[in-house]
C-alpha cells in the first residue's frame, strides 16, 4: 500500500510544498519506449531505462555523442579517438623537440 504522501495531490501542510510523483518504467528489448524530457539546471536531460542503457552499453560517466539527424536526437556512445603515429609527429619540429636525456645505466630488469 501507498504511503499517504505518495497518493497525494495535495501539499501536505506547511513544510511540505511539492507534489510526490511515482516515475515507473518498463524496457523490452527492440521495443520503443517513452518517456519526457525534463530541465535540469539550464539544460534539459532524458532519463535511459537500465535495460535500454545495458543493451547498447551506456553506464553513468560514460561519454556520448549527439547529433540530430532529419529531426530526430541520435544518442551514441562516443568511439574514443583513433590515435595515428605519423599525426601525433607531424607536430614535432627541430624547434620543439626536446634534448637528449641520459637516465644511467639499467639497474634492475630493464632492457635497452
Amino acid at each position: 500500500m501507498l504511503s499517504h504522501s505518495a497518493r497525494s495531490t495535495k501539499p501536505l501542510g506547511r513544510r511540505s510544498r511539492c507534489i510526490p510523483k511515482l516515475v515507473y518504467s518498463a524496457y523490452s528489448p527492440g521495443a520503443a519506449m517513452q518517456t519526457r524530457v525534463q530541465k535540469w539546471g539550464n539544460s534539459l536531460g532524458v532519463r535511459i531505462p537500465r535495460g535500454l542503457a545495458e543493451e547498447v552499453g551506456l553506464g553513468a560517466g560514460t561519454e556520448v555523442s549527439l547529433t540530430a539527424k532529419d529531426g530526430e536526437l541520435v544518442v551514441k556512445p562516443a568511439l574514443p579517438a583513433r590515435l595515428i603515429l605519423s599525426d601525433l609527429l607531424s607536430g614535432v619540429s627541430e624547434s620543439n623537440i626536446h634534448s637528449f636525456v641520459d637516465t644511467g645505466s639499467a639497474v634492475g630488469a630493464e632492457i635497452f
